[in-house]
């Protein structure tokens, strides 16, 4: 009998290991990228996923606005901020819409100093939106949030 052929034997291919495990030869340098990613990682838990969720924060949640864009948010009990994505049908095709949520996510990622502390945010993209890169659209973000983060103690000058 033949085992399942989805099931990786140990013998299989030494050059590629399933998992992302390093060498051991790497020791703490490992250990040290490896945090690094997961502090720069944005897990789900990090992000508005239901309905339920957006619709509280558009109900209560206090609104900036931006050039083709909106930001709300709504201080939440968690000791991390959460972000949603609100792109409508109207502002392009799949892949333009799609785009616009990773440059989004990717700059709450890595600049969420910047953003409101312990909050639920909701970015709303409306139809004019336009940035070419991801600078202006960090410098148009930055712009409207900066009064808030600064309330609260959160701009690094």
């Amino acid at each position: 009998t033949r085992p399942h052929p989805r099931i990786p034997r140990a013998h299989e291919n030494q050059k590629r290991p399933g998992c992302y495990s390093a060498a051991s030869r790497q020791g703490t340098q490992t250990t040290v990228c490896l945090s690094r990613l997961r502090r720069l990682s944005l897990p789900k838990q990090h992000l508005l996923r239901k309905n339920g969720e957006f619709q509280c924060v558009y109900r209560a949640g206090t609104r900036l606005r931006g050039k083709g864009f909106a930001i709300i948010y709504l201080a939440n009990t968690l000791p991390w901020s959460r972000l949603g994505v609100s792109v409508p049908r109207k502002v392009g095709n799949a892949v333009q819409r799609n785009r616009i949520k990773r440059l989004l996510r990717e700059s709450f990622r890595l600049h969420r100093e910047q953003f409101p502390a312990n909050s639920d945010i909701v970015i709303t993209v409306r139809p004019d939106f336009s940035f070419p890169n991801q600078a202006t659209l960090l410098n148009a973000l930055f712009e409207v949030t900066r009064p808030v983060a600064q309330v609260q103690g959160n701009v690094l000058a």
